[in-house]
């Protein structure tokens, strides 16, 4: 998880945050901070989620990572003017 939020990150940062205005380039930022802090504190993802009392960890990860998403999708498609959305002619 640590090298996917990384990854995405640099992506973000490189291609999509000069698009972007201040205060969304600061919100995602700071969404990136906090996946990012989730998926270290969670550990070793194997170990994370044998053991009951690291799950936690675990789900925290997940819906810090979720939110970036979230917050991705909002930004970055609004900036570039693309809307999400299902189109049933894209071939899906």
């Amino acid at each position: 998880m640590i090298l996917s939020v990384a990854a995405a990150r640099d992506l973000f940062e490189t291609a999509f945050a000069p698009e972007l205005a201040d205060k969304a380039r600061a919100g995602l930022a700071a969404a990136f901070v906090e996946a990012e802090q989730a998926a270290l504190s969670m550990g070793a993802i194997e170990v994370a989620v044998a053991e009951p009392g690291t799950r936690v960890r675990v789900e925290s990860a997940q819906q810090a990572i979720r939110r970036l998403r979230t917050d991705l999708v909002a930004e970055v498609g609004g900036a570039l003017g693309i809307a999400g959305g299902f189109n049933s002619m894209d071939g899906d």
